[in-house]
């Protein structure tokens, strides 16, 4: 990194960007997201009421985000399983990682992988910790699930499958939940950073995955959460916590 990107990127604030999927915008409130709530009152943040997706489905809708265009012009106007966003030359994480940004994502990304290495597509984030809710690939969430329970399917609880419309108590202890482990990656992540050393002359492009320290750059870190998405299996002490409030269908 030159100096005069070091003085660019060591005036810029860091950012950590949370994404859930499916989250309805009348579940912002003080019953149902309590710590949301919080960040945003201490924090002073600024609340979007009238902050529309320009499309109500999956991959398009990140796409959106990713590279701030609409469905017409980043192209992608419908979804499938083999879904690769792999064309966009401009995207978020590329534009903040040319000024000085060291660029995570922890959870669910969801941009495809290259058939050919079976690597998923970086889109400009240098490091990648994910949970992607497919059957089709392995992912970080799926090793580490894995290694915890050998031989035990993720979807155990009440057999509930990706689009099911049902719900139950997820079946096994909390911190094998991905909504848990999306969580703690992230603060592994936080942890791990180094805020201190502003004098690395690193100024690679390697695409590592792995969850190295960093080196003196500022962090943009998007923590990106699978559920509310279906399946529907929090736990246990939320599943029964939220039965008693009368929350509109």
């Amino acid at each position: 990194m030159d100096t005069a990107t070091k003085k660019v990127a060591a005036s810029l604030p860091h950012i950590l960007l949370i994404v859930t999927d499916q989250f309805r915008h009348d579940a912002f409130h003080p019953d149902i997201t309590p710590n949301l709530q919080a960040l945003s009152q201490e924090y002073g943040c600024t609340n979007f009421e009238n902050a529309y997706s320009s499309t109500p489905t999956c991959t398009p809708a990140r796409a959106g985000l990713l590279t701030g265009k609409s469905p017409w012009n980043h192209g992608m106007l419908g979804y499938s399983v083999a879904t690769s966003c792999t064309k966009y030359p401009t995207t978020m994480p590329s534009i903040v990682k040319k000024v000085g940004y060291d660029t995570h994502v922890v959870g669910k990304n969801h941009f495809g992988w290259y058939n050919t290495n079976h690597s998923y597509v970086t889109q400009g984030y240098d490091h990648l910790q994910l949970y992607e809710g497919l059957p089709v690939n392995d992912d970080d969430y799926n090793d580490f699930f894995q290694k915890e329970m050998p031989g035990i399917n993720p979807l155990v609880t009440c057999g509930l499958d990706w689009n099911d419309w049902q719900a139950c108590p997820y079946a096994l202890d909390e911190y094998l939940h991905p909504t848990a482990w999306t969580t703690k990656t992230a603060l592994d992540v936080i942890e791990n950073f180094d805020f201190g050393n502003e004098d690395d002359d690193d100024d690679s492009d390697s695409g590592d995955t792995n969850n190295a320290k960093d080196t003196s750059k500022q962090m943009f870190l998007k923590v990106s959460y699978h559920r509310p998405h279906s399946p529907y299996d929090p736990p246990k002490r939320l599943f029964y916590k939220y039965l008693k409030y009368n929350i509109t269908k």
